[in-house]
């Protein structure tokens, strides 16, 4: 679409030299070329819309709207051949830009002889008095984006500015940047234990442990069962002393009583 307000006048004044479309010209010579040959209902193009890579302006194209979708580059040839007093709307709707040449060099606007349109604009094309005219004020109104309800677990991973749509899908964990190292596994070694990890690598060392790895005392209740539980008396050193003892449980001496 073309943003622009029209404003219908009740008559069309009339222009002077200018002969209406389908009548005869009464100028001659030069200015000839300035009327318009096109008959009244000639041609019917209406709307037409290309996704090719190059295009030449025909005849047929008189007072239509031509429409290019194409992400890359379209080369439209402005057709110096086609009749006096020519006029099209060319309307860039793609994401690609639209390379506007005349087809015999000559001049656009009496400067260059190309025109580029960006992604989004337009351009009214006149071919009058044998030279190619063109006004690039034409802008097309953008699609707007279109409502789209949240969905557990999704995000928004790409946008048509064709149709105004969003699509969802369910991101990866592969998707995520900055995540943590998991850990590896680990498998169980006899009488070694975890002795240190690496949070960058994920890799646990292991590590059998000495005695002295050990912290507190060892009670009697944990001692083995399998020893000798018994008190050995011991004499007395003098004839005035006293005697001593040892104590096994288990097997373990668990107490000494020194003689006297």
């Amino acid at each position: 679409m073309i943003a622009e307000n029209i404003n219908t006048p009740t008559a069309i004044p009339p222009r002077s030299g200018v002969s209406p479309i389908g009548t005869a010209s009464a100028n001659s010579g030069a200015t000839a070329a300035t009327n318009s040959t096109y008959g009244v209902g000639a041609f019917t193009s209406g709307i037409s819309e290309h996704s090719s890579a190059s295009y030449t302006l025909q005849n047929t194209d008189y007072q239509g709207i031509i429409i290019f979708d194409s992400g890359a580059t379209v080369n439209v040839a402005l057709n110096s051949n086609v009749t006096s007093n020519f006029q099209a709307t060319i309307l860039n709707l793609g994401s690609g830009s639209i390379a506007l040449a005349t087809s015999d060099g000559s001049a656009i606007n009496g400067g260059p002889s190309s025109l580029t349109l960006a992604s989004g604009q337009g351009v009214q094309v006149f071919f009058a008095n044998r030279a190619w005219l063109a006004y690039a004020g034409t802008t097309v109104i953008q699609i707007v984006p279109q409502s789209i309800g949240p969905v557990t677990h999704k995000w928004l991973n790409s946008y048509n500015a064709t149709t105004g749509l969003f699509t969802e899908s369910q991101p990866n964990y592969s998707d995520l940047t900055g995540t943590p190292q998991l850990a590896n596994t680990k498998a169980p070694v006899s009488h070694e234990w975890l002795a240190s990890y690496d949070a960058t690598t994920g890799n646990f060392t292991q590590s059998q442990p000495s005695f002295a790895d050990i912290s507190g005392n060892l009670a009697e209740a944990q001692l083995p069962t399998a020893g000798v539980t018994h008190t050995v008396t011991l004499a007395a050193l003098t004839a005035l002393g006293t005697q001593g003892s040892i104590t096994f449980t288990n097997g373990i001496c668990t107490n000494i009583v020194d003689p006297t």
